[in-house]
């Protein structure tokens, strides 16, 4: 399929700028053909991901769950308000049995896929055995929830599940069920693989796009499904390209050109202040689950004292992190605030404090003048570096040396996948697959966590562990919230992490687009299918 202008190679990187950074770029020096000049009405979406795999059974971070969440249709899906409710995806309707295992899903009638096939439970049920068979990607999940063998097809539209335990946020988790064409993945099957290497670069799906062509490193385009049960608005877009891998300044100039029509959420705070002033952008600013974390590897001298980590949670300039974020919203504990379950009752609270810092390091075992970690963080992103300075200044005051280290983002999670080399601490945004405390609390602080980037304190503790399972076993509201205030109160007493903020936010937007909408689920915030041109 031939390509707008919109959409660039890295030969044309340098007509950006090319060096990362704020990335300003002078107007005038490029130039480019408006969106909305744009006879194919292609989108074109700036980010500096790239995808490890768009096999929905392998894939996992926001760009594959962005990508996923469009070209396949999942069991349920979120819809665009926050907090989000779940729709209609595949399935139509559920039912959950007394036992508090078994759920029954009504799918809707008629769906086909791309090439034409049939949606039927045959597919659900594939698909919940090739994802539970590879263990990859979103499985993660349902591990010890489900198996190969958990679904059973009913009837042509009828499928049920029997979990292997009761998993109270199950429904919630389905949005990343995407559903693939059994027959058309069977056909490219290799070696056993379950046409993986195959869906590498096809598509086997019924979603709203397609997709047209993938070039690694380059570019992901996406063709619209005419033939999608769901709904397009007055103006949508006939193509996506999604443009991977960029610099900051490629998509600072992009947008400043209206060559690009958003951008990730990862530009640094200074960056969506320059593209709120630009001509013909906007800004998308939301509150939702975006929180900051910095972990503190506790199998690592001197963190392995929760003296030295309750010093530095109190060291810690909550008031100039936020600042340096671009947010007033602060991080009261291990949830954020608008999560339901999320208590500030019984805990603790930590604040810039450098007295009541010296008063826990005079309750260590090592020598004030011995304490000294190592911050690690991603050049790319300002923020993360900013950050790193301040508690190095901050920290000096009380005896603890920090000492800075620059990472690629890849290098911090190969890092983190083994305790030993783990940093001793690292920045994280959490972000979250689904709609309930389990997906922050479980990742990040459950045992079975440990040796990942998502628990980077390397945080084990046998009540936690209890307290998390029973959360999960537990149906009943009310006692849901008692389980959740606890483990929040036991976390925060032992300071695994600096709880920083509930960050905001920010997207810019060409001021062209609308529908653009951030519901607060990783993967669920772009949904194309919902965008026009005015």
């Amino acid at each position: 399929m031939a390509r707008s202008n919109a959409n660039i190679s890295r030969r044309d990187v340098m007509k950006y700028g090319g060096a990362a950074g704020v990335g300003t770029v002078i107007a005038g020096c490029i130039g480019g053909e408006s969106p909305d000049d744009d006879a194919e009405g292609e989108f074109v979406y700036l980010t500096t991901q790239q995808p490890s795999s768009i096999d929905p059974a392998r894939s996992l971070d926001e760009l594959e769950g962005i990508y996923n969440s469009n070209v396949y249709d999942p069991l349920l899906r979120y819809d665009d308000q926050f907090p989000p409710e779940l729709t209609a995806g595949v399935a139509e309707d559920w039912d959950l049995d007394d036992d508090g295992r078994t759920y029954t899903f009504e799918l809707q009638d008629d769906l086909e896929f791309h090439n034409g096939d049939p949606v039927t439970a045959d597919d659900v049920a594939f698909s919940i055995e090739r994802v539970m068979s590879i263990r990859e990607g979103p499985s993660w999940m349902w591990e010890g929830l489900l198996t190969e063998d958990s679904a059973t097809v009913v009837d042509e539209t009828t499928v049920e599940v029997e979990l292997e335990e009761t998993f109270a946020p199950f429904t919630a988790t389905m949005p990343w069920l995407f559903i693939v064409n059994e027959d058309q993945v069977l056909e490219h099957e290799d070696g056993g693989d379950l046409g993986g290497d195959w869906l590498e670069d096809n598509s086997a799906g019924s979603g709203p796009f397609e997709l047209a062509e993938y070039q690694r490193g380059e570019s992901i385009t996406l063709e619209r499904n005419d033939d999608w049960w769901g709904e397009f608005p007055d103006g949508g877009f006939a193509e996506v390209t999604i443009d991977i891998g960029l610099e900051v300044s490629t998509k600072m100039g992009m947008m400043r050109n209206h060559d690009g029509h958003l951008t990730d959420r990862w530009l640094a705070y200074p960056n969506y202040m320059e593209l709120d002033e630009a001509d013909g952008v906007s800004l998308s600013e939301t509150e939702t689950y975006n929180t900051y974390y910095i972990y503190m590897n506790m199998l690592t001298e001197p963190l392995d004292d929760v003296h030295v980590r309750r010093a530095i949670s109190y060291a810690f300039d909550y008031e100039t992190a936020m600042s340096i974020l671009g947010t007033e919203d602060s991080l009261n504990g291990p949830l954020p605030d608008a999560m339901e379950h999320a208590t500030t009752d019984g805990v603790h609270q930590y604040e810039h404090d450098l007295d009541a810092a010296e008063a826990e390091l005079e309750q260590s075992d090592y020598d004030i003048e011995d304490i000294e970690v190592t911050y690690v963080s991603q050049p790319d992103i300002s923020a993360n570096q900013d950050i790193g300075l301040m508690m190095e200044d901050e920290f000096s005051q009380i005896g603890i040396t920090v000492n800075l280290e620059d990472a690629p983002w890849t290098r911090i999670v190969e890092m983190a996948s083994d305790p030993e080399t783990s940093p001793q601490m690292f920045p994280l945004w959490g972000l979250i697959e689904y709609d309930d405390p389990d997906a922050f609390l479980w990742s990040m602080w459950h045992s079975s966590s440990v040796g990942t980037y998502l628990n980077g304190s390397n945080y084990e503790d046998d009540e936690i562990d209890a307290l998390l399972q029973e959360g999960r076993r537990t149906i009943d509201t009310d006692e849901r919230a008692d389980i959740y205030a606890e483990i929040q109160q036991i976390i925060a007493e032992d300071a695994p992490t600096l709880f920083v903020a509930n960050d905001v936010t920010r997207f810019g937007v060409n001021s062209d687009v609308s529908g653009f909408a951030d519901n607060g689920i990783m993967g669920y915030t772009h949904q194309f299918h919902n965008y026009s041109q005015e």
